[in-house]
């Protein structure tokens, strides 16, 4: 029980902003805020093309609309009639900001990384060189003597010559 006493201490002494206030639906609209920014957040972390953002609203951005159905209540009691609106809007705007940078940075970090692939990729053709003769002959010569470590059996099983013989053998047809 203690974890659950501990979770409820912390949400008793969590710090609010000023025109937050448990006893209306300002901390309604506040969490409901965290929680788009939080799916918002999740959304720019697990989408990598430029595309995948077209739609600022449905993707990386927040609405007054959505935070207030999320809150369930009125969108204009919350973005445009209520003494905290101002407020509320501003905060949204911070939020909207955080959120553009975020992305911004992400599509980034994903464009650079993109580029090392592709430089690191260019680098290790250009290190492929094409096989000598001597190494293919290196080859051949220790398949020739891992081939002579095999027993007879084996060796007419993989239709391979055994001792003796110098052309492999055919199957019976």
């Amino acid at each position: 029980m203690d974890y659950f006493e501990q979770k409820l201490t912390e949400q008793e002494s969590e710090k609010l902003p000023d025109w937050v206030s448990t006893k209306n639906k300002t901390y309604d609209a506040y969490h409901a805020l965290l929680r788009l920014k939080s799916k918002r957040l999740e959304f720019i972390r697990t989408h990598d093309k430029k595309t995948d953002f077209k739609t600022a609203s449905d993707s990386y951005q927040i609405r007054g609309a959505q935070v207030a159905r999320e809150a369930d209540m009125s969108n204009v009691t919350l973005t445009s009639s209520s003494k905290y609106s101002e407020k509320f809007n501003a905060e949204l705007d911070r939020v909207n900001k955080f959120l553009l940078e975020k992305k911004e940075q992400h599509l980034k970090n994903v464009k650079k990384k993109k580029e090392e692939a592709r430089l690191e990729k260019a680098l290790s053709k250009k290190q492929k060189t094409p096989t000598t003769e001597a190494e293919l002959a290196l080859v051949e010569q220790q398949v020739t003597k891992a081939i002579e470590y095999l027993n007879d059996d084996v060796k007419r099983t993989l239709l391979l010559p055994t001792y003796g013989e110098k052309k492999p053998r055919k199957l019976h047809t």
